[in-house]
């Protein structure tokens, strides 16, 4: 019996999804089946925590990561933040943390369930208040509510993670004195397309212990790299994590997820440059 899972809305069949997957990886080998497996272990070791934890039925403790990087490149990024510190923090299922610098100041982001703050909230009402009478947002949606964090693929498919992209052995590099292994990532295009997903590449660099030490996203127009200081895994996260009073942050502006959607918009437009 073959199962469906869905795919930015679209129903795909999940045992269609898992044939083309292996059939792919298989054809990606241009060095042979052992380099294959080679480069597909090393992306695999760096994915399974992630994986894991967006597993609600693994047995593993840790249900929240704490990121923290340093910003080299993004659009509309002026010089002089070159560096400037961003930091992710989520719990599953639904709390997320985002501190980032963005249009000039340092925004916090903030998703606990349905409810979601920002900070600085008068500069953020300004930009959304500006963006929609450009006619650059969508029309907010009453209806529109947030589900769970989840990856587009199912549960059960989760250690084949790995095979959802096409991945290039770029070889290796020094990365903060680690030396790194230099992967380059692309969705599989037989995924890609039906999925209605836009054209990416990524390049991770990847330490020895398999954590992340480097990140660049590159699409048409766009490109973002980020350094990866540190990666925490955590059972949770204190409950003043989400609390913008224990941060000190008092420019706060409460949204609901109709909002929430068209701050994702916003974002969207800036990581395209536009």
């Amino acid at each position: 019996m073959q199962t469906w899972a869905t795919f930015k809305g679209k129903p795909v069949k999940s045992l269609l999804i898992l044939r083309i997957l292996l059939a792919t990886a298989l054809c990606a080998a241009p060095r042979g089946a052992a380099a294959a497996e080679q480069k597909y272990d090393v992306l695999a070791r760096m994915l399974t925590p992630y994986g894991q934890l967006f597993n609600r039925k693994s047995k593993n403790p840790q249900r929240a990561v704490v990121i923290q990087g340093r910003l080299e490149k993004m659009p509309g990024l002026p010089p002089e933040r070159v560096g400037a510190r961003a930091t992710l923090e989520l719990e599953m299922p639904d709390k997320l943390r985002l501190r980032v610098p963005l249009f000039g100041e340092e925004f916090t982001i903030c998703r606990v369930g349905q409810e979601i703050w920002v900070a600085p909230g008068s500069k953020l009402a300004g930009l959304l208040e500006t963006a929609g009478n450009a006619g650059r947002l969508p029309a907010p949606d009453p209806k529109y509510r947030l589900k769970p964090f989840h990856l587009p693929i199912p549960e059960k498919q989760l250690p084949m993670l790995p095979l959802l992209f096409r991945v290039s052995d770029v070889g290796e590099q020094e990365v903060d004195g680690a030396l790194c292994r230099v992967l380059d990532l692309q969705f599989q295009p037989e995924l890609a397309k039906p999925l209605g997903l836009s054209p990416w590449t990524a390049r991770v660099w990847v330490r020895p212990d398999s954590r992340p030490a480097r990140l660049a996203l590159t699409q048409p127009g766009s490109e973002i790299v980020l350094r990866v200081d540190d990666v925490k895994w955590l059972p949770t996260l204190p409950a003043e994590t989400w609390d913008p009073a224990a941060g000190g942050l008092t420019d706060v502006l409460k949204i609901d997820p109709s909002q929430y959607q068209q701050l994702l918009r916003l974002l969207g437009n800036v990581r395209k440059g536009a």
